[in-house]
């Protein structure tokens, strides 16, 4: 329940390409265990951006899938509404492996040419403040993209601002209910973090929550009509800033946890409450040497073309360079 992988039970998690820097949250051990090659495949559960954080600062592939294409059951709940689980691995082509394993009747096709594909870049939001570094890795795949025969369009996307309210609503209301019992009878045992957390979500009015829920359907498909009518996929970064330290981010409570939880899942959160699908694959490298996520944004269940034109970035000759790089834990 938290974006940075810090965990004050049992040490923070740390990232394989420098120790001192986080792995992203809250999937931030299978990011790790994939990134130092210690599992060739790990599973993530994403609410807010929990896959696609440790995906970007872990310089590994990881896809969110649509909401309720991958069975839940058995997953510790956050937020019913927005969970979702998905696969972490090296490489995109062994995520859509994997994610044709735990979603049955998945099926895909990498070798598709993404010639003709339609790739949207946001006027909005992404690149408001951005990294230059970013920005300029971002801006160099999609010139990979436009070698392949994709075109590349500027595209508008509905008022994510209050697509990331309305998520934040859900996850507010439906995180407190599993935990009740647990957090009257052992608060202790909470991090500080999480506790307080919890603790805000509780006030949320059942009016809210409702305005929330009924909002969805119709905001999706507003969303999809306004943007899937004119692009295939959106493309964009992952986190709008280079990986931070542990020691940056060791902020358990206060006005600024939640800032800071607010700038992590800035790019993420409103994609959860529409639900769709993600492709997260590594861009390349700061000039410290960290990776820089990706994101391939599809319409409804159609991970497939996010793959597809993800796997076939990944085998472009120019990307070669960086996608054999190595970890310096290995």
């Amino acid at each position: 329940m938290g974006p940075t992988g810090h965990n004050w039970h049992y040490g923070h998690c740390r990232n394989p390409w420098d120790p001192e820097r986080i792995t992203g949250g809250s999937s931030s051990g299978s990011g790790a265990a994939v990134a130092a090659r210690a599992a060739f495949a790990a599973l993530g559960s994403d609410t807010g951006g929990s896959v696609r954080l440790p995906a970007a600062f872990c310089g590994i592939s990881g896809v969110r899938p649509t909401h309720g294409r991958v069975p839940v059951e058995n997953i510790l709940p956050l937020c019913p509404s927005l969970d979702t689980v998905g696969p972490l691995t090296r490489t995109v082509e062994d995520a859509a492996v994997i994610l044709g394993v735990i979603s049955p009747g998945f099926r895909f096709d990498l070798e598709k040419p993404v010639l003709g594909m339609r790739i949207g870049r946001p006027r909005q939001l992404f690149y408001e403040g951005c990294d230059p570094e970013i920005a300029a890795a971002m801006e160099a795949s999609l010139e990979v993209f436009r070698r392949l025969g994709a075109s590349v369009l500027d595209v508008d996307l509905p008022d994510l601002a209050r697509l990331s309210a309305l998520a934040a609503t859900l996850h507010a209301a439906e995180a407190n209910p599993f935990h009740d019992e647990w957090f009257r009878t052992r608060p202790q045992d909470y991090s500080p973090q999480v506790r307080e957390r919890l603790e805000k979500g509780r006030p949320v009015l059942a009016l809210d929550y409702l305005k929330a829920l009924q909002a969805r359907a119709p905001v999706i498909a507003a969303f999809c009509g306004a943007v899937f009518s004119k692009v295939d996929l959106v493309h964009g970064p992952v986190v709008s800033f280079q990986t931070p330290t542990i020691a940056e981010t060791d902020i358990s409570t206060g006005e600024a946890a939640a800032q800071m939880l607010g700038r992590f899942v800035r790019l993420t959160r409103p994609i959860s409450y529409l639900g769709l699908p993600v492709v997260c694959a590594n861009a390349g490298f700061t000039k410290a040497g960290m990776p820089i996520g990706m994101q391939l944004i599809a319409p409804p269940m159609d991970e497939a073309t996010a793959l597809r034109a993800a796997h076939a970035f990944q085998l472009d000759e120019s990307f070669q360079d960086t996608a054999h790089r190595e970890p310096r834990l290995i």
